[in-house]
């Protein structure tokens, strides 16, 4: 049986222009049944958002690459202020968070609420 749920609670994130802020939310993504996603608010700037790989909560977070260090987590690149539903591919890790980076166009305030189909 699958059921939508929220990974977590909404979150309220404040970033400086041209910074890297990290989500508190961090998935388990062990019974995610193919579908995520997330909810998302900006005010200002110019986002990037990326997933984290994690093998223990509370350890050690990762930027996944493949073998030519490209970078593999990058959900999305949002240019202005607005609000958003984003769909991810679930990475093949135990644990995600989220990564958020402002390039350089002015500080943001970010209202994130991410997703996912779970198998109960």
């Amino acid at each position: 049986m699958y059921t939508g749920v929220s990974v977590g609670s909404i979150e309220t994130i404040t970033i400086a222009q041209n910074s890297t802020k990290f989500s508190q939310t961090i998935a388990r993504f062990d019974k995610c049944a193919g579908f995520a996603g997330a909810f998302i608010t900006i005010s200002a700037g110019s986002l990037t958002i990326s997933q984290q790989c994690g093998f223990k909560e509370g350890e050690l977070f990762y930027d996944p690459k493949d073998k030519n260090n490209n970078s593999l987590g990058v959900v999305c690149s949002l240019f202005a202020a607005g609000t958003y539903y984003i769909q991810y591919d679930p990475v093949v890790a135990p644990f995600i968070r989220w990564k958020f980076v402002e390039a350089n166009i002015g500080s943001a305030t970010i209202t994130f609420l991410p997703f996912l189909l779970e198998d109960r």
